[in-house]
């Protein structure tokens, strides 16, 4: 490698030369001790522009595929499955240099063909044509090259042709299938807008493919797009009145990994309601109940609407979260309200304590991806504090043996009682060193 850095003399440039052509043929995919190597080679190729200009005349230097002569014509360089380098905009000015000082003219066509070949950002474009027509003004082959590329047809394939004619009528079609829905849509708006068309709520739903959480922010731009505005401003309508009785289990009560669609909806319905104006303080219990079990459902954060639900209607939050909780500590990670609880509002949290609390005093769970979030959340809580540092001197008892446990407890034992929590695995690394 030290060689290879510099390739200033032979042994390098062999080196470099050697294990370009190892790349190429494959040997990194069968010989796993290289594959650092190669790692290493690529990230220096990167570096230097000048490598890989002697790379690429060793490249052109090899003979003609029929092995007798060296190249007197344009012949493309192919760098193999695996090349360890290949070029771009950083080798623009040596391929313009050699375009021009060159001594073989198949080298300077070549060099001059691939400074045109390399692709570059938009913003270069003119600039690197303008390069090309200015670099073509040295040499009339240059010259006679450039024009033939200007002029050149562009090619079309045999199959060409019937490859358009069939896009075209996967377009009509897409065309026709969206004027049925587009009418089918316009005869029910009506029971778009009242609710009461769950399925056809659902796939208005759908048919914006994004799982953002800022989806229902575009939606509606989206459905107009894609269908008019009238039905958009049915669907938000339909949403808003139906995420009250729309079916909506809780996490642990369906098949794991399986999106409910009628509390996606649920969802947009309320997020519609409260743009509106919505006020949870107005609401009923069996409405907060249904908030409440509609927010497990978010996707990678609770709903911006959280914090006023828990302010507000409290209680019925901490029934419906207390019941996920209860499930999900019990069973693998699930990263469902355990996980979103990690992120949640502080007085989502405050909310959720008592049920973390006392599950935790209760027992550790078996899963150590579970307890690490119960302990994240309630570390995040001053007011948990105390719990957290009367069980911590026990349970790092309790799991020695088990060292993922233990570094859990015992990272909370440091934070709350940094001296104990030091003398204490002082004591139990004299005691057992090895272990410890």
């Amino acid at each position: 490698m030290a060689h290879l850095t510099i390739c200033d003399d032979e042994v390098g440039r062999r080196s470099l030369k050697f294990l370009d052509e190892v790349a190429r043929g494959l040997t990194f995919e069968t010989r796993r001790d290289l594959f650092r190597v190669s790692d290493e080679l690529r990230a220096l190729l990167g570096a230097r522009p000048e490598l890989r200009r002697f790379l690429f005349w060793e490249r052109a230097a090899e003979p003609a595929p029929d092995r007798r002569r060296r190249r007197a014509t344009y012949h493309a360089i192919s760098l193999g499955r695996t090349p360890l380098w290949k070029l771009s905009v950083a080798d623009l000015d040596w391929l313009e240099r050699d375009a021009i000082s060159r001594g073989h003219i198949a080298e300077r066509l070549l060099a001059f063909d691939t400074f045109m070949s390399i692709p570059v950002p938009d913003e270069r474009l003119e600039d690197v044509r303008a390069r090309s027509e200015r670099l073509s003004g040295n040499d009339p082959a240059l010259r006679t090259h450039f024009e033939r590329r200007a002029t050149k047809h562009e090619y079309v394939h045999p199959e060409g042709p019937r490859w358009a004619r069939e896009q075209q009528v996967m377009e009509n079609r897409r065309h026709r299938t969206r004027e049925a829905n587009l009418a089918w849509l316009r005869e029910r708006l009506e029971e778009i807008r009242s609710g009461e068309l769950q399925g056809a709520l659902i796939w208005l739903w759908n048919s914006v493919p994004s799982w953002d959480e800022g989806k229902i922010e575009v939606i509606s731009r989206e459905l107009t797009e894609q269908l008019d505005a009238e039905v958009a401003q049915a669907a938000e309508e339909g949403w808003r009145r139906s995420w009250r009785t729309v079916r909506c289990p809780l996490p642990h009560e369906k098949e794991r990994n399986v999106i409910s669609d009628t509390a996606m909806i649920g969802l947009a319905g309320i997020s519609v309601d409260v743009r509106q104006g919505l006020d949870f303080s107005s609401v009923s219990t069996e409405a907060a109940t249904q908030a409440a079990r509609l927010a497990t459902h978010a996707m990678n954060s609770f709903p911006t609407w959280i914090e006023s639900l828990v302010r507000h209607q409290g209680p019925c939050v901490q029934a419906v979260f207390g019941a996920c909780i209860r499930a999900d500590y019990s069973a693998p990670a699930q990263h469902d309200v355990l996980g979103l609880l990690v992120h949640a509002p502080q007085s989502v949290q405050e909310a959720c304590a008592p049920i973390l609390e006392e599950v935790i005093e209760a027992g550790d769970p078996a899963d150590t991806r579970v307890l690490e979030q119960v302990l994240e959340t309630l570390l995040s809580l001053p007011t948990s504090h105390a719990v957290l540092l009367r069980l911590a001197p026990d349970r790092c008892v309790a799991d020695a043996s088990d060292l993922a446990r233990f570094a859990l407890w015992w990272a909370i034992w440091f934070t709350m009682d940094p001296d104990a929590a030091v003398a204490t695995l002082a004591t139990q690394v004299a005691t057992d060193g090895d272990r410890a």
